[in-house]
């Protein structure tokens, strides 16, 4: 199917940013990002998230984020259309916020972890905002520099203790690199591979044999913000498979559950209540459906012309 691809396994790491649509601001005001970051809290209770690094830009956000669960495309959805919706309501305006899709590159922890954090740090130095990056009080370089306390779903220790178990000298040392970093110009995104993967050679060999073996891609049918809400996405989905001609019942509910469990934030137990079945049947239905995919053209172009539709604006 002609969608875009991510690569999500337990315990993944990503660099993930997102721009306004023609560079336009996401950010107003100190309450939009207060808002933004509370949607990263809720994340982190609902999906488990981690953050290791953040900056909010006035047009952009970066992230340095480990997804515990596998699941960066549902926490990108929810946080993006939650966001939007927000943003939305208090400015008195429809339709898009964010230029298409998130950018999402997945990364080798051991290799950039430290590097990245660096340059996401260092972004309004280089936009010329602030001249060191402790002045900037929209980004996660207060908990390192000073070494406060962090909000649940910030997490600085796994960063610094590359630089030392001693947590004072870490932090001074991380402090010392992310001004080395800045001084050097490093641009670590010279080094993505296949315009999504950022780390060692063996790494990026270790993924590709493994991604489409352990059912780690991902295929994501349209923008995180094409629909402002789960509800009206359920509908939507519902009408197409309802609507569609020469189905059982059989398979127009393996076909509800595979567009629903894709294409909203839903988890396995919240798709079950809403349609009436346990969590291992969904399991089963979705592992099943998926094994068919590879192999039977027919059921691939049934759900490709679902698709299709469902990337049709309402």
């Amino acid at each position: 199917m002609s969608r875009d691809i991510r690569i999500e396994y337990k315990n993944a790491f990503y660099h993930v940013t997102s721009r306004g649509n023609t560079r336009s601001r996401i950010f107003k005001k100190d309450e939009d990002r207060k808002k933004f970051l509370n949607y990263l809290e809720q994340l982190h209770d609902k999906f488990e998230i981690k953050i290791h690094s953040y900056c909010l830009m006035s047009n952009h956000y970066h992230l340095l984020l480990e997804t515990p669960q596998g699941n960066l495309s549902k926490v990108m959805h929810k946080l993006n259309t939650s966001y939007t919706n927000y943003y939305n309501y208090w400015n008195h305006r429809t339709g898009h916020l964010f230029s298409g899709r998130y950018k999402a590159i997945l990364v080798e922890k051991d290799s950039y972890i430290q590097i990245l954090s660096a340059y996401i740090h260092l972004n309004p130095v280089k936009a010329g905002i602030v001249k060191v990056p402790y002045e900037y009080e929209w980004s996660s370089y207060k908990y390192f520099y000073s070494g406060c306390k962090t909000p649940d779903y910030m997490e600085t220790d796994l960063i610094l203790e590359y630089f030392g178990k001693d947590r004072k000298q870490a932090i001074q040392k991380y402090i010392e690199f992310v001004d080395d970093q800045y001084h050097r110009k490093v641009d670590p995104f010279k080094d993505v591979k296949d315009k999504s993967i950022l780390g060692s050679k063996e790494y990026i060999d270790w993924i590709k044999k493994n991604a489409e073996k352990n059912g780690w891609i991902k295929s994501v049918s349209f923008s995180s913000e094409q629909f402002h809400d789960t509800k009206a996405i359920e509908k939507r989905i519902r009408i197409i498979v309802e609507r569609e001609q020469g189905l059982t019942d059989k398979q127009r509910r393996k076909y509800l559950v595979y567009l629903l469990y894709n294409n909203t934030s839903l988890n396995m137990v919240e798709l079950g209540k809403e349609i009436g079945m346990t969590k291992t049947g969904i399991f089963m239905i979705l592992k099943r459906l998926q094994e068919k995919l590879k192999e039977n053209r027919e059921e691939k172009e049934q759900l490709e012309k679902m698709e299709k539709k469902l990337k049709r604006e309402p």
